[in-house]
């Protein structure tokens, strides 16, 4: 009889999840100039490796998002700037970057700030995206659309993006087509102020949008709010989507095999996996604190997700702002080779294991 010894820890399935990711990716030329830091305690090195595909239809983007900035001299301004840098050193660059929600400050009553805002963010902190091309795929959240007057503001700002939302969703839902990956991210406001307090998440169109993308070979779906609470913060919908709307959003995902849920309004890096499908979240762009103190950086951390998609599933790792990997693993997990197990000897085997006569 063979046995396998392991630890059913989260850090060490975290940890020991890395088995088979195969090469790292070369370093680009000097000639590509990250963007720099305003931390300057640690150095950070000019490029860092990112993790491939193991196919050639596999594909790689990072997620971060929740900085709360576009505001010159505001408290995140800086902190964005340290996630940036890391982001700009990967190599090879990621496709596209997933940022669902609270890039901006917001809740203003001041459209015009509110624009001012989008503004700065997108032409000042942000403006090195542009410049190398790669799309950032944004989504509506509390910081972003928290009255009438955010919403269409919010969609002024978006129109770049598609306009594929159904009704009043128009221009704050949508669903992008990347070659063999679709991207759909959901219309997620402040639901807890009374313009949106009755509004339930818009599950036909995620399913009707699913199925027209049926032959998308990998699938993603944002939205600002967990579905599931994470570190114990199951207030909703404050901070997660209310039970009743739970599973029957869940489900949608399951019915057509979402690769993951990508979320973020919750200060952490955090992880689960529910009836297969994995629930990211990654808050940790600038924000370094939540409303009222609560989740401190100190103990959470900035960071950016590099994600990678292929026929052997999903990996990834959680960058610091030193560009050292915090947390790496993959789903499924890598299943065991003949190497992992254990031939016990008759000395180690007792009562009912052990050989008889």
């Amino acid at each position: 009889m063979l046995f396998r010894s392991f630890d059913t820890s989260r850090r060490h399935f975290l940890q020991a999840g890395v088995l088979g990711w195969g090469g790292l990716a070369i370093p680009a030329t000097a000639a590509e100039k990250p963007i720099s830091s305003s931390s300057s305690a640690v150095p950070l090195p000019e490029t860092i490796p990112g993790i491939l595909p193991r196919d050639a239809t596999g594909r790689r983007f990072v997620l971060y998002s929740d900085c709360c900035s576009g505001v010159p001299g505001g408290p995140f301004e800086a902190t964005l700037a340290q996630v940036n840098a890391v982001v700009s050193r990967l190599r090879p660059r990621p496709e596209f970057i997933a940022f669902p929600g609270d890039a901006v400050a917001g809740y203003t009553s001041d459209p015009a700030e509110l624009r001012r805002q989008w503004r700065y963010w997108t032409e000042t902190e942000m403006l090195w995206l542009r410049e190398l091309g790669i799309p950032l795929y944004q989504s509506t959240s509390n910081h972003h659309t928290y009255d009438l007057d955010s919403e269409s503001v919010y969609r002024e700002v978006h129109q770049h993006l598609p306009q594929n939302g159904t009704g009043e969703e128009r221009g704050l839902a949508y669903a992008v087509r990347n070659g063999n990956l679709v991207y759909l991210s959901t219309h997620q406001p402040d639901r807890t102020r009374p313009y949106r307090r009755e509004m339930g998440l818009n599950v036909e169109w995620l399913d009707a949008m699913l199925t027209e993308h049926a032959d998308a070979r990998f699938k993603l779906v944002a939205g600002h709010y967990p579905v599931w609470p994470i570190n114990g913060y199951a207030l909703a919908p404050q901070w997660c989507l209310r039970a009743d709307e739970r599973d029957r959003f869940w489900q949608v995902l399951v019915k057509h095999r979402v690769d993951a849920y990508v979320a973020s309004h919750v200060i952490a890096f955090d992880v689960q996996v529910h009836e297969g499908i994995p629930q990211f979240v990654s808050a940790g762009a600038g924000t370094v604190y939540g409303a009222g103190g609560g989740m401190p950086g100190d103990t959470e951390g900035l960071h950016a997700t590099e994600v990678v998609l292929d026929d052997g599933g999903l990996r990834y790792r959680v960058f610091d702002t030193r560009g050292q990997v915090r947390e790496q693993a993959q789903w499924p997990p890598p299943q065991p080779g003949p190497q992992d197990w254990h031939r016990p000897e008759p000395s180690e085997l007792s009562g009912s294991l052990a050989p008889q006569g």
